[in-house]
């Protein structure tokens, strides 16, 4: 059963960031491009009708014990059709790196 409608999940994937990203699971994503070293945008199938959500994000860095949090950056991070997100390393929040794992769910009211 799939809920739709205000406060609702617009996308969420569960992707690998090394190499070539690529979505292990998803809803509602078209594709991962891959801006960089931890730098990424995610293509959304359907587009929201506006760029007012909110973004949520995890990722496990490059061993199990290495953790850190993806930020959509800037205000032109967040579109209709994409979110910007990136994966700062724990230890320097201005040094992006490349994960195993990276987690991102967008709620929006369209």
């Amino acid at each position: 059963m799939a809920y739709f409608g205000e406060n609702a999940i617009h996308m969420w994937v569960n992707a690998s960031g090394y190499g070539t990203p690529s979505a292990r699971d998803s809803y509602n994503l078209d594709s991962i491009s891959d801006n960089g070293t931890g730098d990424f945008t995610l293509n959304f199938t359907n587009a929201s009708s506006n760029a007012n959500y909110c973004v949520l994000g995890s990722n496990i860095g490059a061993t199990d014990s290495y953790y850190s949090m993806p930020f959509a950056f800037g205000t032109y991070s967040l579109g209709t059709g994409n979110v910007r997100v990136k994966t700062p390393a724990m230890s320097d929040l201005t040094t992006m790196q490349d994960v195993d794992v990276f987690h991102v769910c967008v709620i929006t009211d369209s």
